[in-house]
């Protein structure tokens, strides 16, 4: 018999599967971070056409599978896409009595064990077994692929959140891995709020680690704000007598946090609510900041201006620099040329000259980038950028570098010069790889 096991969705609209659900979600981030191209057999050649209307695929890689293809042909196909639609239609018309079947051709299967396809299938055993699915993807795939770990937990705490909190696996694996921890509080107090089953909150606050407790309201309140609205979310927590006041306060900051993905302007209206009715708004700006600049970086920064100097803004303008440079480098390179002069820049200028020396692999204009580096006011801001680009350019192209400093005596010190050729054994390594062509990932 098949299992209907379907989420509820408006009268009218027809009904999606929760595992088919997935596979889209799944499949859509696969296609956002180009794994499409890491496809791990068949032909590489995509065949497309022109896009339609009728809903027609105009793109796979292979050609469409058949109807009655099995879970072993499935696995085998070399486009994700197609891979991903057909294993979630085989699991939702599996039952428990199959488990053994479909695990031995997971088994087999020639796919990375972090594929989507695994998470899938970890999803559909943790909603009947969870407790055993996560001791299997412990035991076989928790250090190689984690995902698939927290595809378990958020499945546990959404069939029996009381059941993994009881159990001693999380907390044990969140020991053995601690770079995972973060990563399973998240997972399970998402997948408790969608379960819909109280104590959440109690729970919560409930926690010894003061770290995991600020994890855990982070995504209470992200997920709140996806359910019941931004503007909701934040009424209710300043209502709420769930939690004590440095509870909610960090409560609100998640809050603001992930609002300001969406909508800065209410987090910012927000903030200043918050600080009229005495709550302690530190690292707030810092917060929206962060996120807003994700999207609109020059218009982040000029809201930050506004408010007086202190380390709380000095941070948030950091934040906004990184994002900047990921976003739009020309357009901050281009509002740097209209602050020169201004001594508040000068840490977002060295930046801006580190990160575009690294992103060119230290094959940069050195000249140009000593130019950008003496518009920093600050005298000692200005030699320490000077000392570093100099220490590279040594590496580089050494009798350049000495040509320069020959130019330019009065740059440095005597002793600063000394060190020009002095530079940690692991720079040196990235200076040289960058040259050579060589990709780093220590970037």
């Amino acid at each position: 018999m098949e299992k209907q096991l379907v989420s509820t969705c408006p009268e009218g609209k027809r009904p999606i599967s929760l595992i088919c659900a997935l596979a889209l979600m799944l499949s859509f981030a696969l296609l956002l971070v180009g794994c499409e191209g890491a496809d791990s057999k068949g032909d590489t050649r995509a065949t497309s056409e022109a896009v339609s209307d009728s809903g027609e695929i105009v793109s796979i890689f292979g050609e469409p599978l058949p109807l009655d293809a099995s879970l072993r042909e499935v696995l085998e196909h070399p486009d994700a896409f197609e891979r991903a639609q057909r294993v979630a239609q085989i699991l939702q018309r599996s039952g428990p009595e199959e488990l053994e079947t479909l695990k031995v051709e997971f088994e087999l299967a020639s796919l990375n064990q972090g594929d989507i396809e695994y998470s899938l299938f970890a999803h559909w055993w943790a909603r009947f077994d969870p407790k055993a699915a996560f001791v299997y993807c412990d035991n076989h795939l928790r250090f190689e692929h984690p995902r698939v770990i927290l595809d378990v937990v958020r499945a546990w705490g959404r069939v029996d959140p009381v059941g993994a909190v009881e159990s001693t696996l999380l907390s044990s694996t969140s020991t053995q891995m601690p770079a995972l921890k973060d990563d399973l509080v998240d997972a399970l107090v998402v997948g408790w709020f969608e379960s819909g089953e109280p104590g959440l909150g109690y729970w919560i606050v409930q926690q010894p680690d003061g770290g995991n407790i600020a994890r855990a309201l982070k995504s209470y309140a992200k997920m709140r704000v996806l359910r019941y609205g931004d503007r909701e979310t934040l009424e209710w927590i300043l209502e709420s007598t769930e939690f004590e006041d440095d509870l909610r306060r960090l409560l609100l900051a998640g809050a603001l946090t992930v609002i300001a993905h969406q909508n800065p302007p209410l987090a910012v209206e927000w903030m200043e609510t918050a600080e009229e009715k005495g709550v302690d708004i530190y690292t707030f700006m810092a917060r929206i900041a962060n996120a807003w600049a994700h999207h609109e970086p020059e218009k982040t920064m000029e809201w930050v201006l506004e408010y007086p100097d202190f380390p709380e803004r000095e941070r948030a303008i950091m934040s906004i620099t990184r994002k900047w440079l990921k976003r739009d480098e020309p357009g901050l390179v281009v509002w740097l040329d209209s602050r020169v002069g201004e001594e508040w820049t000068d840490q977002m200028r060295y930046q801006a000259i580190a990160w575009r020396t690294r992103q060119d692999n230290y094959r940069v204009d050195w000249n140009h980038m000593l130019e950008r580096a003496s518009e920093s006011v600050n005298p000692q801001r200005r030699s320490t950028l000077t000392l570093w680009l100099l220490q590279r350019w040594f590496v580089a192209d050494q009798p350049a570098a000495e040509a320069w400093m020959a130019e330019h005596p009065d740059v440095l010190t005597e002793r600063q010069f000394e060190r020009t050729r002095s530079i940690a054994p692991a720079e040196r390594k990235k200076v040289l790889a960058g040259i050579q062509g060589v990709t780093s990932d220590t970037r």
